[in-house]
Protein backbone atom coordinates (compact mmCIF):
# COMPACT_ATOMS: atom_id res chain seq x y z
CA UNK A 1 0.00 0.00 0.00
CA UNK A 2 1.58 3.15 -0.93
CA UNK A 3 1.29 5.73 1.72
CA UNK A 4 -0.33 9.25 1.26
CA UNK A 5 2.15 12.39 0.52
CA UNK A 6 2.47 15.08 2.85
CA UNK A 7 2.05 19.00 3.04
CA UNK A 8 5.33 19.81 3.38
CA UNK A 9 5.53 23.55 1.85
CA UNK A 10 4.15 26.39 4.28
CA UNK A 11 1.82 27.58 1.49
CA UNK A 12 -0.03 24.65 1.38
CA UNK A 13 -0.31 24.59 5.12
CA UNK A 14 -1.41 28.07 5.02
CA UNK A 15 -4.17 26.92 1.62
CA UNK A 16 -5.68 24.21 4.18
CA UNK A 17 -5.85 26.42 7.28
CA UNK A 18 -7.80 28.97 5.37
CA UNK A 19 -10.27 26.81 3.57
CA UNK A 20 -10.58 24.10 5.91
CA UNK A 21 -13.46 22.64 8.27
CA UNK A 22 -12.19 22.46 11.82
CA UNK A 23 -13.69 18.83 13.25
CA UNK A 24 -12.43 18.28 16.46
CA UNK A 25 -12.29 14.80 18.72
CA UNK A 26 -11.54 14.06 22.04
CA UNK A 27 -7.53 12.82 20.59
CA UNK A 28 -7.07 14.58 17.78
CA UNK A 29 -8.44 17.87 15.64
CA UNK A 30 -9.18 17.79 12.24
CA UNK A 31 -8.60 20.75 9.21
CA UNK A 32 -10.07 19.04 6.42
CA UNK A 33 -10.11 21.62 2.72
CA UNK A 34 -10.90 20.53 -0.80
CA UNK A 35 -7.19 19.21 -2.16
CA UNK A 36 -5.53 22.01 -3.14
CA UNK A 37 -3.86 20.04 -6.17
CA UNK A 38 -5.19 16.67 -8.18
CA UNK A 39 -4.05 14.38 -5.32
CA UNK A 40 -4.97 14.24 -1.39
CA UNK A 41 -1.72 14.98 0.93
CA UNK A 42 -2.12 14.97 4.62
CA UNK A 43 0.12 16.02 7.39
CA UNK A 44 0.32 14.94 11.09
CA UNK A 45 1.19 17.89 13.52
CA UNK A 46 2.96 16.67 17.14
CA UNK A 47 3.17 19.78 19.62
CA UNK A 48 5.38 19.47 22.82
CA UNK A 49 1.84 19.88 24.63
CA UNK A 50 2.04 16.23 23.60
CA UNK A 51 4.98 14.87 25.67
CA UNK A 52 8.79 14.21 25.03
CA UNK A 53 9.87 13.14 21.30
CA UNK A 54 9.31 9.78 21.66
CA UNK A 55 5.78 10.66 22.47
CA UNK A 56 5.37 13.28 19.87
CA UNK A 57 6.86 10.71 17.20
CA UNK A 58 4.49 7.74 19.02
CA UNK A 59 1.22 9.97 18.53
CA UNK A 60 2.04 11.09 14.40
CA UNK A 61 2.86 7.25 14.02
CA UNK A 62 -0.21 6.36 15.57
CA UNK A 63 -2.54 8.96 13.40
CA UNK A 64 -0.46 7.86 10.13
CA UNK A 65 -1.43 4.19 10.52
CA UNK A 66 -5.10 5.09 11.08
CA UNK A 67 -4.88 7.23 8.25
CA UNK A 68 -3.06 5.23 5.66
CA UNK A 69 -5.85 2.53 6.50
CA UNK A 70 -8.74 4.67 6.09
CA UNK A 71 -8.12 7.98 3.70
CA UNK A 72 -8.46 5.33 0.71
CA UNK A 73 -12.43 6.53 0.15
CA UNK A 74 -11.41 10.32 0.86
CA UNK A 75 -9.95 11.30 -1.96
CA UNK A 76 -9.82 14.80 -3.23
CA UNK A 77 -9.35 16.49 0.06
CA UNK A 78 -6.20 17.84 2.54
CA UNK A 79 -5.82 16.91 5.99
CA UNK A 80 -4.05 18.42 8.83
CA UNK A 81 -4.42 15.93 11.95
CA UNK A 82 -3.52 17.53 15.26
CA UNK A 83 -2.68 15.37 17.91
CA UNK A 84 -3.58 15.96 21.71
CA UNK A 85 -2.70 14.76 24.80
CA UNK A 86 -5.14 12.04 25.41
CA UNK A 87 -3.83 10.25 21.70
CA UNK A 88 -1.29 8.53 24.18
CA UNK A 89 -3.37 6.55 26.07
CA UNK A 90 -6.44 5.87 23.71
CA UNK A 91 -6.66 2.63 22.67
CA UNK A 92 -6.51 1.69 18.80
CA UNK A 93 -9.74 1.13 18.12
CA UNK A 94 -11.43 4.23 19.72
CA UNK A 95 -8.59 6.10 17.46
CA UNK A 96 -10.23 4.50 14.73
CA UNK A 97 -13.77 4.99 15.81
CA UNK A 98 -12.67 9.06 16.36
CA UNK A 99 -11.32 8.84 12.77
CA UNK A 100 -14.59 7.23 10.83
CA UNK A 101 -16.61 9.85 12.60
CA UNK A 102 -14.92 12.57 11.35
CA UNK A 103 -14.94 11.91 8.34
CA UNK A 104 -18.32 10.85 8.69
CA UNK A 105 -19.00 13.88 9.56
CA UNK A 106 -17.28 16.17 7.04
CA UNK A 107 -18.74 14.01 4.15
CA UNK A 108 -22.41 14.44 5.18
Amino acid sequence: MKPIPTISRQSHFSYVFKNATKVMSRSFIAYISPAKYDTSCIAYVAGKKVGNAVKRSYSKRRLRHIANSMIRNFEKYDMILIAKKQIINEPYNRLELEFKYIIQQHIN
